[in-house]
């Protein structure tokens, strides 16, 4: 993310909808934020077989809105949502998933004192995280 763009993995778990025959259709990933589309991805003419699918997408974000923890920043968050268009014309549209975007990491260098760190990083910026 330090170029201003995240590269986002998905898996689509698609349910063969006829569950005797093999089916073509088109897959749609689409990303938003606040209502207005931000990134999407397809794959056209893929099988769906009886039982569950699985495709792999991945998604590149320009100048993603990042999710920060309670107290060092807003919550941004993204809306994802599928579609599977078969050939036959049917449409199903998965329900929206709410995520956020964010890096983060466990420190465990050495502190100047000779003793480890234990701290997370997150989006490039070390937190104090409360609790136990």
């Amino acid at each position: 993310m330090g170029d201003g763009r995240a590269l986002l993995g998905a898996e689509l778990e698609v349910e063969g909808l006829d569950p005797v025959a093999t089916l073509d259709a088109d897959l749609l990933l689409s990303v938003s934020r606040g209502g207005a589309p931000v990134a999407s991805a397809i794959r056209r003419d893929v099988q769906l077989l009886s039982g569950v699918n699985h495709f792999s997408f991945e998604i590149e974000l320009d100048r993603p809105e990042l999710w920060w923890p309670s107290g060092s920043g807003e919550q941004q968050l993204y809306m994802a949502e599928a579609a599977v268009e078969t050939s036959g014309g049917v449409r199903e549209v998965s329900r929206p998933l709410r995520f956020g975007v964010r890096t983060i990491e466990l420190d465990q260098s050495r502190a100047d004192d000779g003793l480890r760190n234990f701290r997370f990083v997150v989006n490039g910026v070390p937190l104090f995280c409360k609790g136990g």
